[in-house]
């Protein structure tokens, strides 16, 4: 007679080893590679700022504003861990025309945390942004708790300026998709983008929680300071950092930090 139940158990216990197998010999994702890159140190941080072929690029300036030098990255970089990491991004660009006194991007920070987290999104958005000719109230780093990650990305697949389906990226009210005063592109122009495969992968490790910024700058005109922003990392494993800016390409990049042992 077959005992039904151990055939199951068997199958099961084969199931295992063969999932196990496979896991074994498959290559890790690229983020689980060490970060080999050569990042250029740049010892003169002024010029960052000042000259167009480093336009969109984001830097890490290792002691804070005050650095001697800052590192450019293009793809990845290992850091010294600390409470806070700052990055600078060149906005060394030009105006479109007359019409542009202000720039908007869009800075997505993909912090990996120890363990599973409960809000997994938020929206950061100071003064300076109008939504259909109205000033708009400031958004600051708020938890978007009606929203997982996964409907923002399905959310930002479908928007756009002729289809602003944004009703639920709001905080209290307050939409977050918004026009830099000064400007002439709105943040509604990128949705698509804002969706990208780089950091959407990752949308159903609940460890990932999603910083969703957008900041407002001037187009250069020699001696500015850049777009400076910060990354906390109490309890992070690791960090992406996605930008894109509306019609701009040089700003569509993402990056990877990690953590020197």
């Amino acid at each position: 007679m077959i005992d039904h139940n151990s055939v199951l158990r068997t199958a099961t216990h084969l199931k295992r080893c063969a999932f196990a197998l496979v896991m074994a010999f498959a290559p890790a994702p690229s983020w689980a590679q060490p970060c080999d890159a050569q990042n250029q140190k740049l010892f003169t941080p002024a010029t960052f700022v000042q000259e167009n072929q480093y336009a969109g690029k984001i830097a890490h300036r290792p002691f804070g504003k005050s650095s001697a030098f800052i590192e450019i990255i293009e793809n990845c970089a290992v850091v010294a861990r600390k409470p806070e990491l700052e990055f600078v991004i060149s906005n060394a660009v030009e105006a479109h025309n007359d019409l542009e006194k202000n720039i908007g991007v869009f800075v997505q920070v993909v912090r990996f945390q120890q363990r599973d987290q409960a809000d997994r999104i938020t929206l950061y958005r100071l003064q300076g942004w109008l939504r259909d000719g109205r000033s708009l109230g400031i958004i600051d780093d708020q938890p978007l708790r009606d929203v997982t990650p996964i409907e923002f990305f399905e959310i930002h697949d479908r928007i756009s300026l002729g289809n602003p389906v944004d009703e639920k990226i709001q905080i209290d009210g307050t939409k977050w998709h918004a026009q830099p005063d000064g400007g002439i592109y709105s943040s509604l122009s990128i949705g698509a983008a804002m969706a990208s495969p780089d950091v959407r992968q990752y949308a159903s490790d609940g460890t990932a929680i999603y910083s969703n910024r957008l900041y407002r700058f001037q187009p250069n005109t020699g001696g500015q300071e850049g777009v400076s922003f910060t990354v906390r990392t109490n309890g992070t494993r690791r960090i992406l950092i996605q930008t894109v800016s509306p019609n701009r390409s040089a700003f569509s990049r993402t990056i990877e930090i990690q953590f020197a042992p």
